[in-house]
């Protein structure tokens, strides 16, 4: 479902859902749309800032059109895009315990480290804290 909704919000696509269903399908589509627009940002946009030529035509297979193009690239090249791009940077780089679970979530995590671990015990959460703050290459 959730690669469904991608698929949705980056085609922009209407779906009709069911009022039980109606929020959480909004906040993943809210949240698959902000995952679009940085991806295009990074990779179309921001590598690409010092070629200007490169950033008047819109990437292929994508869906966008030359005039949707044009706004995006403005906006996100603006003064106060940048102000707030460059704050959440240095608010990320404060980070002294960076979350580095991914999809996985506590619950599958705790799963995994009982597993490994062969403990009939509930996992502490203190343990949690600290493995799920591990880099996953170091883990394997």
């Amino acid at each position: 479902m959730q690669s469904y909704i991608g698929v949705l919000v980056r085609e922009k696509l209407t779906y009709n859902v069911d009022q039980s269903w109606k929020k959480g399908c909004l906040n993943s589509a809210n949240n698959k749309w902000q995952q679009y627009k940085a991806f295009l940002t990074q990779k179309f946009i921001f590598s690409k800032r010092d070629k200007t030529e490169d950033l008047k035509e819109p990437p292929t297979g994508f869906g966008i059109t030359q005039d949707d193009r044009s706004s995006f690239v403005i906006s996100s090249l603006s003064d106060d895009f940048m102000k707030v791009r460059d704050e959440q940077k240095k608010r990320r780089k404060q980070k002294i315990y960076p979350h580095r679970m991914s999809r996985k979530g506590y619950a599958r995590f705790a799963d995994k480290i009982a597993d490994e671990l062969c403990d009939d015990d509930e996992i502490n959460r203190a343990i949690m804290w600290k493995k799920g703050r591990v880099n996953m290459k170091a883990m394997s």
